[in-house]
């Protein structure tokens, strides 16, 4: 059969009793349908879906070729952890965009889908931490996070004590919209810090391997501020800003 290809899916409200038959509908099975019948969605939104990843005998075999299955922006909105980490399991490529909104990272510590450009909407602290310590992101967007403090943002700065490399390692675009608690003196901190960090790593990599190819610890280039977050930047730090990113926007 012919894979069909579509520009969006919406899938809403999926309960382990919605499988007819073959119960429990897990999220492996959610997932084995959507690739039995389409090769490339563009846009895929999942919203309200609460099923645990699989039962007690997975469909999927860790030897199973991936399907060749594409797309360009997943949504999980009020998804469990059980369907992330079946996407995450499930997930071919790493190239798309992800957007979790209303999702809890509980027990996702190590099991979080990997992405260049990573949307947090309306989400926890602690599943901010665990999506700040466990991604790999280029570009991060926090949206309406009441939870996210100077805190939780200031763990960009930590560095894994395993290569020496801060969290989120590739990150060079970060954008703040409608997070309240999150101060520009801290948003300062973390692009003086990264942009430090990126000078010491690119030294000891000229250093250690005798090369002046650029590291893999890119400093922050642009920032965004919308919504609350763009009202509280005062001309002196407007100032600094601009003179230390690529890019700094306020709207």
């Amino acid at each position: 059969m012919e894979e069909k290809t579509l520009d969006s899916l919406t899938i809403l409200s999926l309960r382990r009793e919605d499988g007819g038959t073959n119960l429990p509908f897990t999220a492996f099975d959610l997932f084995d349908g959507i690739y039995d019948l389409f090769g490339s969605i563009r846009y895929l939104t999942l919203t309200d879906i609460d099923l645990k990843r699989s039962g007690p005998y997975p469909l999927w075999e860790a030897d199973e070729e991936y399907p060749d299955w594409k797309n360009e922006r997943v949504h999980f909105k009020a998804c469990t952890a059980g369907v992330i980490d079946a996407y995450s399991t499930h997930s071919p490529g790493v190239d798309q965009e992800l957007v979790f909104e209303h999702c809890n990272f509980y027990g996702l510590e190590y099991a979080l889908p990997r992405t260049p450009h990573l949307t947090l909407k309306n989400l926890n602290a602690k599943s901010l931490e665990i999506a700040i310590q466990e991604g790999d992101a280029i570009k991060m967007a926090f949206e309406d996070c009441p939870e996210l403090t100077d805190k939780v943002i200031l763990a960009l700065l930590k560095e894994d004590p395993e290569d020496l490399l801060l969290k989120q390692p590739n990150l060079t675009d970060l954008r703040i919209h409608g997070c309240p608690r999150v101060s520009v003196k801290a948003l300062k901190k973390v692009v003086s810090g990264r942009q430090k960090h990126h000078l010491a790593t690119k030294e000891m990599w000229r250093d250690i391997y005798r090369s002046d190819e650029d590291c893999h610890a890119p400093p922050l280039t642009s920032l965004i501020l919308s919504g609350k977050n763009r009202k509280s930047v005062s001309n002196a730090m407007r100032g600094w800003f601009e003179a230390n990113l690529e890019e700094f926007l306020e709207c």
